[in-house]
């Protein structure tokens, strides 16, 4: 608002506090410009002065002046870090960052808790994996519906269950969509049309990849252990034949190179592009 002021101010800067490294300077310079270079600041009462103070000019003044002062009534030619929180205790100004300095307990403590929080989450990170894997499922096999809750053990014959697959092994029932009332049937009696319908448009997709970095590697299998066995310059365009998904997540696509071999690239590597025929 004041435009007259706001033309006559030629240069703008910001003074952020200091770091550990300034502060130190800082109160040698101080000490050294007083004319009393004899006085000594442990290195920890400097970290101490530092933490209480945030690296802020000011309260590097009044802590360290404070400090030094308690030391002169201990009789003490040095101003260790003992010095430093007694200096503290009578400043309202940094009260709120005592916090700053923690007691051994509150880090046994945390650490406990994310000890808890981690073990908390492995269950939690195993369905998400499996959640994961059935998606990966479903996209290759439009129109199946799938649940978690399906994947049971089959003891022995059961209606429904394909005979190939009785015994003790493990069965997963795949269900069509379901239609109003109508209940949904075993893999049986599925809507074979939709399902012939749903692969024919996947088939007529085609899907191109366009590497966005500068240099992308193409490796002969899905992994990043496995061998390079040539780079793609950023804007290469490469047809993609499948896909693979490791356990960790990383998502890769397999593509036609030029000499006619079908090599592995990283998915983080492409801009992915779908066409139909």
């Amino acid at each position: 608002r004041l435009k007259q002021l706001d033309q006559r101010i030629t240069i703008r800067t910001t003074l952020r506090p200091l770091v550990l490294s300034e502060t130190s300077d800082y109160i040698h310079f101080r000490i050294v410009k007083a004319g009393k270079g004899s006085v000594l600041f442990e290195d920890r009462a400097i970290k101490a002065v530092y933490r209480f103070s945030g690296g802020i000019p000011r309260l590097v003044n009044l802590i360290a002046s404070r400090a030094m002062m308690v030391a002169y009534i201990n009789s003490s030619h040095k101003v260790d870090k003992e010095h430093v929180r007694d200096a503290v205790k009578h400043l309202s100004d940094v009260s709120p960052l005592k916090s700053t300095l923690r007691s051994p307990a509150f880090y046994v403590l945390s650490a406990l808790l994310l000890l808890a929080m981690g073990a908390a989450s492995v269950p939690l990170y195993e369905a998400h994996l499996q959640d994961r894997a059935i998606g990966r499922f479903l996209s290759r096999n439009a129109g199946l519906v799938v649940s978690r809750h399906d994947v049971q053990t089959v003891p022995k014959a059961q209606p429904g269950i394909d005979k190939n697959r009785q015994g003790s092994g493990s069965a997963v029932r795949m269900e069509a969509p379901s239609r109003g009332n109508e209940s949904p049937g075993v893999l049986g009696r599925m809507d074979r049309a939709a399902v012939a319908k749903s692969s024919a448009a996947l088939k007529n997709q085609k899907r191109k990849a366009t590497v966005i970095v500068k240099w992308a590697r193409l490796r002969q299998r899905p992994s990043l252990r496995a061998e390079r066995i040539s780079v793609a310059s950023e804007g290469s365009v490469f047809d993609i034949v499948g896909d693979w998904t490791e356990i960790n997540g990383n998502k890769w696509y397999k593509i036609a190179a030029p000499g006619g071999e079908y090599l592995w690239i990283a998915a983080h590597l492409v801009e992915v592009e779908s066409r139909h025929q």
